[in-house]
């Protein structure tokens, strides 16, 4: 399908619908169902958000997780409306993967307009049990005038409300935790200077100093979750979500190639990601990201290998690829 005839981005979908608070953290509107299996929706990047657009360098004209986070609000509309899944279900994310294919999804505009364009999604897998669909597998693009923007693959689960609230108590039992949910874990740690990672606003780091300072497989850092903080806590969680890991494994791979390659923190861009999720972090433990693979080709391409742990119980496990 082309944008011209796809439905026009007049306004976003209500915000239950993706699982937001705020309005202005939507980013997908018009939703067009095909099938049970096949959709599109218009989307529509933010341009002064306090997160997604704190970016200096060659990072600051289109954040690719801005788009993936307007894909992920996709895969959770395509249960409620098409599924029939009840909007206080829980989602369980068990796989990303991104592709950027180009950096400069407004070329032409000269920057003045937002990032608009169109979601295409087809189920690519079923998630099924006793027979009944829990979950699924989705492939997207995101076009924009200027062509493909970007892929991704997006697995997700879901359950009612009332199973989670049963499940994270015997999660938590099971590490030794009180409760359903607990504070964020109290932190020392300084975060690393924003300029390190091409970000403006010290909020917006997500990781501390290094934990330790020698071979690049034991280069590790701390986590910081604060929520608190509304550019990534749009609402109050019981576990650390998805968008802060993404977050922090794409700082520790600008300050890792700058520590390791020499490479400017303004320079690189990220190209793709993949990751998977095993485990739910808890608040109140710390979190750690190590990275375990670094490697630069010829012509000045990084990728990163990188697992998020807690008490040595492995979360996520990352693939980042940084771009020239």
């Amino acid at each position: 399908m082309t944008i011209t005839n796809a439905a026009s981005h007049t306004q976003p979908i209500p915000r239950t619908l993706v699982h937001r608070y705020a309005t202005a953290d939507v980013f997908i509107g018009d939703f067009l169902r095909f099938d049970d299996a096949t959709f599109s929706t218009t989307a529509q990047l933010p341009r002064t958000h306090v997160y997604y657009n704190d970016h200096v360098g060659s990072h600051a004209p289109f954040d690719p997780l801005a788009a993936l986070e307007a894909m992920r609000q996709a895969t959770i509309l395509f249960a409620h409306k098409v599924h029939g899944v009840a909007v206080r279900s829980a989602f369980l994310f068990t796989q990303a993967d991104l592709a950027v294919e180009q950096h400069e999804p407004n070329r032409g505009w000269a920057g003045l307009l937002p990032t608009e364009g169109l979601i295409d999604g087809r189920v690519a897998e079923w998630k099924l049990r006793h027979g009944d669909r829990t979950g699924y597998m989705l492939d997207m693009t995101l076009t924009t005038h200027c062509g493909r923007v970007v892929s991704a693959r997006i697995g997700a689960q879901w359950m009612p409300a009332s199973a989670w609230s049963k499940l994270r108590p015997k999660q938590r039992e099971a590490l030794n935790l009180s409760g359903a949910t607990g504070d964020v874990a109290a932190t020392s740690h300084r975060r690393i200077d924003p300029s390190r990672i091409a970000r403006g606003n010290a909020q917006n780091v997500v990781i501390g100093v290094p934990l330790q300072n020698n071979a690049c497989s034991q280069l590790s850092f701390p986590i910081i979750v604060d929520q608190t903080y509304a550019g990534l806590f749009d609402h109050e969680l019981d576990h650390v979500p998805a968008a802060v890991m993404f977050e922090a494994a794409r700082q520790v791979a600008i300050f890792t190639g700058e520590r390791l390659f020499r490479r400017s923190p303004f320079a690189p861009r990220l190209a793709g990601l993949h990751a998977s999720f095993d485990a739910i972090g808890e608040l109140d433990l710390p979190t750690i990201i190590s990275v375990i693979e670094a490697h630069e080709d010829i012509d000045g391409v990084q990728s990163y290998t990188l697992e998020i742990a807690q008490h040595e119980r492995v979360l996520s496990r990352f693939s980042v690829t940084m771009g020239v």
